[in-house]
């Protein structure tokens, strides 16, 4: 049987190990996530990089990263009645913050061959064909084309996975939830 400060200790825990993956959430979101460059010196000009907030996911990852601060927060600093929808809410986010980030990692060639199709077809105004967008491709590779992934993926990845984690410890750790479960001092344990 689970004592109360036994209960109490693992809320805490909870509360850290989420307020700690949302930290790393936030701090992952504002890192590279991937970089352009051509090795041919006289292209160096062209190389860039794309930090996680200048793309769609890698908002949705820092907005999950500034939820796991308040929920880690608020489950840190005190039991509440609504626990189990806190950590619910730490759980899911960590689990969004891990996806999308791992998501990119699995699409990122796609995604790069997307992006550069998209800017010929603007700066040129017309439909490239897949032929002609091959073509570019080669002479592109020609000037050494490198596109890794920066560290921001795999940090924001980390962080998800912390912030589920103190998701999964705050719901296993039965917390006063207010909603009838076996922690609420108002429902009598069964015999």
């Amino acid at each position: 049987m689970t004592t109360e400060r036994e209960r109490a200790f693992s809320g805490r825990l909870a509360g850290l190990i989420i307020l700690l993956g949302g930290l790393v959430l936030v701090s992952g979101s504002l890192m590279t996530w991937l970089s352009v460059r051509f090795s041919h010196p006289l292209s160096s000009a062209l190389d860039s990089s794309t930090r996680g907030v200048d793309i769609r996911e890698g908002r949705v990852v820092l907005a999950c990263g500034i939820l796991a601060l308040v929920v880690g927060a608020v489950t840190l600093a005190r039991e509440s009645r609504f626990a189990r929808e806190l950590a619910t809410a730490a759980l899911l986010s960590g689990a969004v913050g891990a996806f999308l980030p791992l998501f990119d990692m699995a699409t990122k060639q796609t995604q790069i061959e997307n992006a550069f199709r998209q800017g010929l077809q603007e700066a040129t105004h017309r439909t490239i064909s897949d032929q002609q967008f091959e073509a570019v491709r080669e002479r592109l590779e020609a000037f050494g084309l490198e596109s890794p992934l920066g560290p921001g993926v795999y940090v924001a990845v980390l962080g998800g996975l912390l912030t589920a984690t103190g998701g999964v410890v705050a719901l296993a750790s039965g917390t006063r939830s207010g909603s009838g479960g076996p922690s609420d001092p108002e429902t009598p344990e069964p015999d």
